[in-house]
């Protein structure tokens, strides 16, 4: 087929972005050589006859116990190119696009090393015979047989793998990614426009999630990397100046620190990030882990924000608020905060005759709380108006939804609280004694993907 046909094909990165969210919520396994469809045994036998050594008796046996399940097989390149061919369960296999994970990166004519990762969704990431799909704010959904995220389609962070390489996929258009009716920079000279455009989408879409606001974070990001130029921010993609080590990875460099009575230059260990995406992530999530930024969470007066990080220790310079505070104002970055509905302060509004309110007791969990009264976290969460479900206090009211009143159900299910390293699969192959039956822990919690962190109580069916 010539080359120009190919590139009349259809194919743009939100639309590879919304098959791969679809994947997601599917029954998948890992299958080499698989592209998104129903395990049959003609499917299993056309794959063990292309890939013999791969596939040992073993797997065959497994791969037939799924049969009649609703089980798609798939490996990592073809759930990419089950997009190519007209998705889930699609025949209309198309030559030119049949190609490798190493394929694909050869054929990108775009690309770079991770560490240069642009933030946008729908851009593929690469290591040696290994390909996933960045759908932004340092995630991706990638398919794999590493029991530490799952089998099959899974969603997992950017710095779970030392992906080495991005790359803009083979024959997909990369429309422009930023929303039309978006904030925009407005003031500044072009460079200091393109980084606020570039900080602002991400830290908006991190203030929905975290409840730190936006303003506060885009101007942080300037002062403390100025303006993304600063060697911390070029060779450890660090915009915050957080020390220490990411994932074990470090940059050790001079800095200009405050001791009182002038600056001074001392050696420092900073983290290094993958990329500026997982910094900005890294950054929230240290406000909502340490209990000295506390004030910061669900926070809308800016002016505030600036004083509260500055009292809590985050920098030593004496005029660092009023620093954020200008750089906030100048260049209007409240542009980019999320406006709630009971942002004026006022707090949820007043309780419903058919609610119940629980008061949160030491130990209690978000999910711990939904699941004695037969809902889930999420419901909870964006009924109470909580913008991080990891955070809950002592003493704090949450209020059930009417239909939920009633207290606990019986329990169809035993409760498990996930440890660190947890992952689904591992704890189906501890709690039910087959790692692939995670799907049904997965639906059980009503988790629309794989995260899950340490401390999360689950429902595990019994």
């Amino acid at each position: 087929m010539p080359r120009k046909e190919v590139k009349s094909m259809s194919y743009t990165a939100s639309g590879l972005v919304d098959y791969v969210k679809k994947a997601l919520k599917m029954n998948t396994v890992y299958m080499w050589g698989g592209i998104m469809r129903l395990v049959t045994e003609s499917y299993i036998s056309g794959r063990a006859n292309q890939y013999p050594s791969w596939y040992t008796p073993a797997r065959v046996a497994k791969f037939r116990a799924l049969i009649g399940k609703d089980y798609y097989g798939v490996d990592c390149v073809g759930l990419i190119k089950s997009y190519y061919w007209g998705g889930v369960g699609s025949k209309n296999y198309k030559a030119e696009t049949d190609k490798s994970a190493n394929g694909m990166f050869q054929a990108a004519t775009e690309k770079g090393p991770i560490n240069t990762l642009p933030e946008i969704p729908g851009v593929c990431v690469w290591l040696d015979g290994h390909i996933g799909v960045y759908i932004g704010n340092g995630l991706v959904i990638e398919s794999t047989n590493n029991t530490r995220f799952g089998d099959g389609v899974c969603q997992t962070k950017l710095s779970d793998r030392n992906w080495t390489h991005w790359l803009k996929c083979p024959y997909i258009e990369y429309e422009d990614q930023s929303p039309s009716d978006g904030p925009k920079a407005t003031v500044g000279t072009e460079e200091q426009k393109t980084f606020i455009n570039k900080i602002g989408p991400m830290a908006m879409v991190d203030m929905k999630a975290t409840g730190i606001l936006a303003s506060l974070t885009i101007a942080q990001a300037i002062l403390e990397s100025g303006w993304g130029k600063s060697k911390l921010a070029t060779e450890a993609n660090n915009l915050f100046g957080i020390k220490g080590t990411y994932n074990g990875q470090g940059y050790t460099c001079k800095t200009q620190e405050w001791d009182g009575s002038k600056f001074i230059t001392v050696e420092a260990t900073f983290r290094k990030y993958p990329s500026w995406a997982e910094s900005l992530a890294d950054h929230s999530d240290l406000f909502n882990r340490l209990d000295r930024y506390k004030k910061l969470r669900g926070l809308t007066d800016y002016k505030l924000a600036c004083r509260y990080v500055y009292e809590a220790g985050y920098a030593t310079d004496p005029g660092y608020t009023d620093k954020l505070i200008n750089l906030i104002e100048k260049y209007n970055l409240t542009a980019w905060d999320i406006k709630h509905e009971n942002s004026s302060g006022t707090g949820p509004s007043e309780q419903k005759p058919s609610e119940t309110v629980y008061i949160v007791q030491k130990g209690d969990t978000l999910s711990k709380i939904a699941a004695a009264y037969g809902t889930t976290y999420q419901v909870l969460a964006e009924y109470n108006g909580i913008a991080n479900p990891n955070i809950i206090h002592v003493g704090q009211k949450i209020k059930i939804p009417s239909g939920n009143t009633g207290g606990p159900p019986a329990k169809t299910y035993k409760t498990y609280t996930v440890k660190k390293g947890d992952s689904l699969w591992a704890i189906a192959q501890k709690e039910l004694g087959n790692g692939s039956r995670w799907p049904e822990i997965q639906k059980l919690n009503g988790l629309s993907g794989t995260t899950i962190y340490a401390g999360q109580v689950l429902k595990i069916p019994v």
